[in-house]
């Protein structure tokens, strides 16, 4: 519904960046900001992701190229990649920077798409859970129903995935080596904040 979609003010992009020690990461709609605003808010250190969103390949790539760095779980609440309306996805897909979290239950994403997305994105593909728990109050309700989380529309809302289940599913699923896959789990998420100097690898000095 149209009501829950906001154009983000001045004011609200003042008030991420002066509370910075605490937002760290946010998903906006390319659609729905202005370059102005994604270069504030990465001139601040907050990392922008794209996502929710129903934009054109034309701004989404728009978006990426203002310094949106990654996108919120690939084919999930975004537009599609279609012949004659390329999308989000394909605006990911083309792009050679913008990273992308993926989310690998088999459920929210078939394992296929997994897979063909892995050939085409390389370590810019990562894993999120998208995990939720069950809310029976408010706008946004939503249960467990056969291992994912769905509202009472029946509209799938969230995963009950672990990011240890992600990573199995990727090996046993997708054919990803174990290596990679372990990664894609922690090495790459941590590029994306820009902490892989302290996290991501079991080695001397990291957390």
């Amino acid at each position: 519904a149209s009501k829950y979609i906001k154009v983000p003010t001045q004011q609200d992009i003042d008030w991420i960046i002066q509370n910075n020690d605490v937002v760290k990461m946010i998903t906006m709609a390319p659609e729905n900001c202005t370059p102005a605003q994604i270069k504030a808010l990465r001139a601040a250190g907050v990392v922008v992701s794209g996502g929710h969103s129903n934009a054109t390949y034309e701004q989404a790539t728009a978006g990426f190229n203002a310094g949106i760095d990654a996108a919120t779980h690939l084919f999930n609440a975004m537009s599609p990649l279609q012949s004659r309306a390329p999308g989000i996805v394909g605006a990911i897909y083309d792009h050679d920077r913008v990273c992308s979290s993926v989310v690998v239950d088999g459920i929210h994403v078939d394992f296929a798409a997994v897979r063909i997305s892995k050939k085409i994105m390389g370590q810019r593909l990562f894993l999120i859970t998208d995990a939720v728990t069950s809310s029976t109050t408010g706008d946004y309700q939503h249960t467990l129903k056969n291992g994912h989380y769905a509202t009472t529309a029946g509209i799938l809302s969230g995963s009950s995935l672990t990011m240890l289940k992600a990573v199995h599913n990727c090996v046993e699923k997708v054919g990803i080596p174990l290596e990679e896959a372990l990664r894609m789990g922690a090495l790459y998420p941590a590029r994306v904040i820009g902490r892989e100097d302290v996290m991501g690898r079991i080695a001397a000095g990291y957390q």
